[in-house]
């Protein structure tokens, strides 16, 4: 697990202190109630602008007190595969009544210096001394029982261990990237699915490997008027979020080890129209279930699927296609929207497959600069 795209310190202050009880409490029971919007709110609303308006009606019902600083970010949503703050790493993926306690408590610990408890001395594991600290709280009536496991405690920006159950280890542990693509098509944006990889045809075939990923783009499609004009890859040890990506998401979009075409700081759709450009093929059905070849070329980090609002923002450049052109669901009764695999040609030769291995997956090698 992967502490580094998130941390405990909601209005960067520095330390945990109230206004950051104060928030994880408050978004512990928005989260709980689904993250609704507020009233002239709608679910597009960015979620820190219903919080914020959440946090505030809850002030003026007398429920919460201000704040007392500025709210820069909010707890980490375990259910994106962000566990910082799901201090039981619960199997529901949840932010629990149990974990508001765990913050609660350690806010005091943390203030109070982490004294040893009787018995212990500074050599004390701190998890050991946090956990004799809220026994003793239990005791003395001052908190209730935790009701979970402890798996890990709160983290700071600044810090690089966490203290876990299992003993301190580094905050930015290094996992294994996997390849995830993701749809869109009449701004409606799909989920993203995991990828992966085979050269056994003398090219690379990129394969959707999610479980059931073609009855949920079938379910998906059928609920909107739309076609799968735009594709998205990026590169994530964990499943991307389908609101947005993280800033490390976004720098790996067509710009990781499977696959990037960034040549020399320029991306594939710079080099011109159909020159030294790298096109997407999709091996694909048509409406009526019959074999079809789906043909995207790029664009770039200005095209409208990659707005400052939407979900893909940030991202390097995009593949898309015609309304025509692009994947369909499907009618036939199949009720799956079925893609065999994804491929790459240079420019506009439907012979020319790359096999990205003989080119260090990247454009600069497919097409050597003079």
């Amino acid at each position: 697990m992967s502490f580094c795209d998130c941390h405990d310190d909601y209005v960067d202050s520095g330390t945990f202190d109230l206004a950051n009880v104060r928030v994880y409490r408050a978004f512990q029971v928005f989260y709980e109630g689904g993250q609704q919007p507020m009233p002239g709110q709608t679910s597009d609303t960015p979620i820190i602008d219903r919080f914020k308006a959440f946090y505030a009606d809850g002030v003026t019902s007398g429920v919460y007190p201000e704040i007392g600083a500025t709210l820069v970010t909010l707890p980490a949503d375990p259910k994106q595969g962000v566990q910082c703050a799901n201090y039981d790493e619960d199997d529901a993926n949840t932010l629990s009544i149990s974990d508001y306690r765990v913050y609660r408590a350690f806010q005091v610990f943390h203030e109070g210096g982490r004294q040893p408890m009787t018995g212990q001395n500074l050599d004390t594991p701190i998890m050991d001394r946090f956990l004799a600290f809220y026994a003793d709280g239990v005791s003395s009536g001052v908190y209730p029982e935790i009701g979970a496991t402890v798996k890990h405690l709160p983290v700071l920006q600044t810090d690089t261990k966490v203290i876990t159950l299992a003993g301190i280890i580094n905050r930015c542990i290094q996992l294994e990237d996997k390849l995830w693509v993701s749809f869109t098509g009449n701004d409606h944006f799909s989920d993203w699915f995991e990828m992966s990889t085979t050269e056994l045809d003398g090219y690379t075939k990129f394969k959707i490997i999610s479980e059931d990923y073609n009855k949920d783009l079938q379910t998906w499609m059928n609920s909107r008027t739309t076609n799968l004009q735009g594709i998205m890859m990026t590169a994530s040890p964990t499943k991307p979020s389908a609101s947005s990506l993280t800033e490390t998401q976004q720098q790996k979009t067509y710009n990781s080890e499977f696959v990037s075409f960034n040549c020399d700081g320029v991306f594939n759709n710079n080099h011109g129209t159909n020159e030294n450009q790298i096109n997407l093929r999709v091996q694909a059905y048509n409406n009526q279930n019959a074999p079809s070849i789906k043909k995207y070329g790029s664009e770039g980090s200005e095209h409208g699927y990659l707005a400052e609002e939407k979900p893909w923002a940030g991202s390097n450049m995009v593949y898309r296609t015609t309304t025509f052109s692009s994947i369909v669901r499907d009618d036939s009764g199949k009720n799956t929207v079925d893609i065999d695999y994804m491929y790459f040609i240079k420019e506009t030769n439907e012979e020319a497959k790359i096999k990205f291995s003989e080119f260090s997956n990247s454009s600069c090698s497919v097409f050597p600069q003079e």
